[in-house]
């Protein structure tokens, strides 16, 4: 093709091309809006995130001393019977001590230490364990994968 000297062919072009140049510009100026309004949107997120660790890491650390500061039984982390019965009657102790502390409404025959007691506590509810009677291989997971494949 000839090159187009004609001017009215020129300036067409040379508008259409401005015409197209402004509309990307447009285009990328409210892409630029949109970016800058989804880094601020990051930003609030990222610190709420830095927050939440934060917090997240102190009460870790309160866990950690409160788990610290509570007594270890020197058998290790299983009770025996005999400490299983001296939590259970502690903890009847204070059932009783709360029972018999509640704020109820006297009657005018009302004598202290007549106080109904709550019932005694069972064999069963003393936190026994009962993982002692359980054959060895019924506690051993490491044929799990094997034996019983995932379902997912």
């Amino acid at each position: 093709l000839p090159p187009k000297t004609d001017k009215a062919v020129i300036l067409n072009d040379t508008v259409k091309l401005l015409a197209r140049l402004k509309a990307e510009a447009i285009a990328l100026t409210e892409g630029n809006r949109q970016l800058r309004d989804q880094i601020k949107e990051l930003k609030v997120e990222k610190s709420e995130l830095r927050e939440e660790k934060s917090r997240l890491k102190a009460e870790k650390e309160q866990l950690q001393g409160q788990l610290q500061a509570m007594p270890v039984p020197a058998t290790g982390c299983f009770t025996s019977q005999a400490a299983a019965t001296a939590a259970a009657a502690a903890l009847q102790a204070a059932a009783v001590a709360a029972f018999s502390n509640q704020a109820t409404a006297k009657p005018a025959d009302y004598t202290p230490g007549l106080a109904a007691a709550p019932p005694p506590l069972e064999p069963a509810d003393q936190s026994m364990g009962m993982w002692q009677w359980l054959p060895p291989m019924a506690a051993d997971i490491s044929k799990d994968h094997i034996l019983r494949p995932p379902v997912a």
